[in-house]
């Protein structure tokens, strides 16, 4: 084919070089490093030296997900927040998601102070208040189920 003179629209032998692996790493390592910023940046002395909402949308954009369809223009965040703010208040005055008082959600279940019932704090066996043993490892010569030589 290089050397037909006949057909002058016809190249010579092409030469491929397949660049699919690199190009796949390459966009890997950018999701790296975008995920990596948005953790430095969970900092609150770092945060405001970004700009959040572009960050999400590279971030959506290096792992093939549609940012328009995912994450919320600034507008609808505000929003959100609200909510979470709402939510949060809820939280600090002593309800649940119910509405029920927290305390009163523990008594239902049959906890008081966090600790599940037949547990003991205090306990440094590690079975939390079980009735099954940890066992111990048999002497050699002794059967293996009952303990006797």
């Amino acid at each position: 084919m290089q050397f037909n003179e006949d057909a002058p629209d016809i190249e010579g032998d092409l030469e491929i070089k397949p660049r699919g692996v690199a190009a796949v790493m390459q966009k890997e390592v950018r999701s790296q490093r975008l995920t990596t910023l948005l953790q430095t940046v969970s900092n609150p002395m770092l945060a405001p030296f970004i700009k959040i909402p572009n960050l999400m949308r590279e971030l959506a954009i290096a792992q093939d997900i549609d940012p328009d369809s995912l994450v919320n223009d600034v507008n609808e965040a505000q929003i959100f927040a609200e909510m979470l703010k709402g939510l949060a208040a809820n939280a600090q005055q002593g309800t649940g998601p119910e509405g029920q008082p927290v305390g009163d959600q523990q008594a239902s279940m049959g906890q008081s102070g966090g600790v599940p019932a037949g547990a003991n704090p205090d306990d440094a066996s590690g079975v939390g208040g079980g009735q099954i043993g940890t066992g111990t490892v048999p002497a050699a010569g002794e059967d293996n189920f009952t303990g006797n030589a």
